[in-house]
């Protein structure tokens, strides 16, 4: 697991990234991530699993050792999924965290609200500040327990969005085709 440092600059505490590791190629991995999970199409649980474990966890290391509140209560927890997972229950985790990432993209391109739902997101905790080694800020994803899986999309979405609003605005400028591309998807997933 890579170990992270804090810095205090203009008093506020911050994670230091280990050397090598640039906030905005962490950033970007995350909205990469995140947009593997809205293009994930049929997942079962071995799907989820792999991205948690391959494209989430890696993301959310670096902030592990972040003081976080874990008093703060998220959405009402889901039924646990448990060893043995009804692909109902699966498919309507894996809708609502899309749903939710939809939203906040949305929210985030719109000129009007661009800073709204990454601030809220901020006092939720959804993402700490952090700084590489050349002393550039940014926010990395956070792992908190009781997370729902949308609440950890949003995460990687907002730490970008924090990070690099230029670079965001340009990954995401797609949308409108990338939510026909999901609805047709989604279409097809219920008929099968």
């Amino acid at each position: 697991m890579p170990r992270s440092f804090v810095s205090v600059r203009s008093g506020v505490p911050a994670l230091m990234l280990p050397l090598g590791v640039e906030i905005r190629a962490v950033a970007r991995e995350g909205s990469s991530a995140a947009l593997a999970l809205l293009r994930g199409s049929g997942w079962g649980k071995r799907e989820l699993a792999a991205w948690l474990v391959g494209r989430y966890r890696p993301l959310v290391a670096f902030a592990a050792h972040a003081p976080l509140d874990d008093t703060q209560e998220f959405d009402p927890a889901p039924p646990s999924l448990g060893k043995t997972v009804e692909p109902a229950a699966l498919a309507d985790v894996l809708r609502d965290a899309k749903g939710r990432a939809l939203r906040v993209i949305e929210t985030a391109l719109r000129p009007d609200d661009r800073f709204d739902a990454a601030w809220a997101a901020l006092e939720r905790s959804c993402v700490v500040p952090a700084e590489d080694c050349m002393g550039e800020p940014g926010f990395l994803p956070v792992d908190r327990r009781r997370m729902r899986l949308g609440h950890r999309v949003v995460s990687l979405l907002l730490s970008h969005r924090l990070t690099s609003p230029d670079e965001f605005e340009s990954t995401w400028s797609a949308l409108p085709s990338l939510r026909e591309e999901l609805d047709v998807d989604e279409r097809w997933t219920r008929t099968a």
